[in-house]
């Protein structure tokens, strides 16, 4: 049996894929599950939804940057656990792209949970570090409202996100100092895809 001490994305793959036995499911539920686990797996889980299938469903972009937006304003201000407004709660999902997703993410998440760990402390802890993580964080989110429509640019913003969030949760430095340079890179190619960019 995983845990989050031992695998802490498999087991918020699993506590998702618990949520999928209908036809479609509130977001709201599916962030419940997660949520009480901290906002680094929370964000990890959220940004995967615009690198997976989920990121074709129209307004899923959008909706990811709103949450991260959220995120990460209630990082800086020091909230222990992440609150979201009724619009995101119950903005549906529907369930058998959702599991199609978790299912494509779980062997992935598998081969990372043998290499993250700890590394690179300063990166990942402290409020230096904290506030550093949750401005990139409201960036990529931020850029993801109005430039969800771009090819490719969600998904790189999305890979961003998860990377910081996966770094949060492993304490791993190493996957925060990609998360960054992987955020640069979105803007960057956000900023190309505009026109006169």
């Amino acid at each position: 049996m995983t845990t989050q001490e031992n695998a802490p994305l498999l087991d918020t793959l699993d506590a998702v894929r618990d949520q999928t036995g209908g036809d479609s499911i509130a977001l709201g539920h599916v962030l419940d599950r997660v949520q009480e686990r901290g906002y680094g797996p929370l964000i990890a889980l959220v940004s995967a939804f615009c690198i997976l299938p989920t990121g074709a469903i129209p307004g899923v972009p959008a909706v990811v940057g709103i949450i991260l937006v959220l995120q990460g304003v209630q990082m800086l201000a020091g909230k222990d656990r992440p609150w979201f407004p009724d619009m995101i709660e119950r903005f549906q999902l529907d369930c058998a792209t959702l599991k199609k997703s978790v299912d494509r993410a779980r062997p992935w998440a598998e081969r990372l949970e043998g290499i993250i760990g700890p590394r690179l402390d300063p990166l990942t802890n402290g409020p230096i570090a904290t506030r550093a993580i949750a401005l990139c964080i409201i960036l990529s989110g931020c850029l993801m409202v109005p430039l969800g429509f771009i090819p490719f640019v969600p998904a790189l913003l999305g890979l961003a996100t998860l990377l910081l969030g996966v770094g949060v949760t492993a304490r791993d430095g190493v996957l925060v100092g990609l998360g960054y340079a992987a955020c640069l890179a979105g803007v960057y190619t956000g900023w190309a895809s505009l026109p006169g960019g």
